[in-house]
C-alpha cells in the first residue's frame, strides 16, 4: 500500500536526506557526474537547507510502500501555479505506477492552481518521457548557475491544471 506523509519533524527531513543522497548518486551520476552530484546534495540536499527550504514556503511529502520510505516530492506554491520541486522515487520501485500516484497526489493538492511546472535536466530522458506521458509539455529550457563552476541545463515543462485530465 502505498501512502504520503507530509514531514516537517528532525526525523522526517533526515528521512529525505538519506533518500537524495541515495537517489541522486544513483540516478544523476551517470547524466552530470560524481563532483556536480555531490556538490549538489551538499549544497541543496542537507537536513539544515531542506528546514530553510520549508521555512520559504516549500513542503516536503514522503512516499511510503507500507513502512518503507521510497521516494519523496516537494512542492512550492505560487497564486495561480504549483511548483514541483523535487519527485524522486528510489530505483527499484520506478516502473510500478507509483510514480503515476505521486503525480495523481499532487494534482489533488494543486486543484486551486492553473498548472504545475517542473524543470528537468535534458539529459534525464527517461524522466522527461514520464512526465509527457503524463502530460507534461516542455516550454522552455532554463540554464541556471548553481555555484562551485556548475549548472543546472534543463527543461521547464508544464501541465495544466484541469478537472478533466
Amino acid at each position: 500500500m502505498i501512502y504520503f506523509e507530509d514531514t516537517k519533524s528532525v526525523e522526517g527531513i533526515n528521512v529525505v536526506s538519506l533518500l537524495a543522497h541515495e537517489i541522486f548518486r544513483e540516478h544523476f551520476t551517470p547524466l552530470i557526474g560524481v563532483r556536480q552530484v555531490e556538490y549538489m546534495l551538499q549544497k541543496f540536499q542537507r537536513p539544515d537547507t531542506l528546514f530553510c527550504q520549508m521555512q520559504e514556503g516549500y513542503s516536503y511529502t514522503l512516499v511510503y510502500q507500507g513502512k518503507e520510505a521510497i521516494g519523496y516530492f516537494s512542492l512550492l506554491p505560487y497564486p495561480d501555479a504549483m511548483f514541483l520541486s523535487k519527485f524522486y522515487l528510489r530505483r527499484e520501485f520506478r516502473g510500478q505506477g507509483i510514480g503515476r500516484l505521486m503525480m495523481e497526489e499532487i494534482f489533488r493538492r494543486s486543484k486551486d492552481k492553473q498548472m504545475v511546472y517542473l524543470h528537468v535536466n535534458k539529459q534525464n530522458t527517461g524522466s522527461i518521457a514520464a512526465y509527457e506521458k503524463m502530460g507534461f509539455s516542455i516550454v522552455g529550457s532554463p540554464v541556471t548557475e548553481i555555484g562551485g563552476g556548475f549548472v543546472m541545463d534543463d527543461y521547464r515543462m508544464e501541465r495544466p491544471v484541469s478537472s478533466d485530465q
